[in-house]
């Protein structure tokens, strides 16, 4: 998979939220985040369907991130992960 990223700066981090996707549609999933030293978004999966499905967070967020960017580390602190 290729994620979005942009020329900012090299990756210090990934993590990622739940989100919604579009208004009023009621359809929820999650986006991971690239971030740079400077805590700048360098890159983003874009929005994606999918949830931990009663897998352990952490665990899952590692998961969820890796797909996109394996080689950099996850900031599990600043994950938000939602199971609904």
């Amino acid at each position: 998979m290729n994620p979005r990223c942009t020329d900012l700066g090299p990756a210090s981090y990934a993590h990622v939220i739940h989100a919604y996707y579009g208004c009023d549609t009621g359809c929820c999933g999650h986006i991971a985040y690239l971030r740079d030293a400077k805590d700048m978004i360098i890159g983003d999966s874009g929005f994606q369907f999918t949830h931990p499905y009663g897998e352990a967070s952490d665990t899952w967020a590692i998961a969820f991130c890796g797909q996109f960017w394996p080689n950099i580390p996850v900031n599990l602190a600043r994950c938000e992960v939602l199971d609904d």
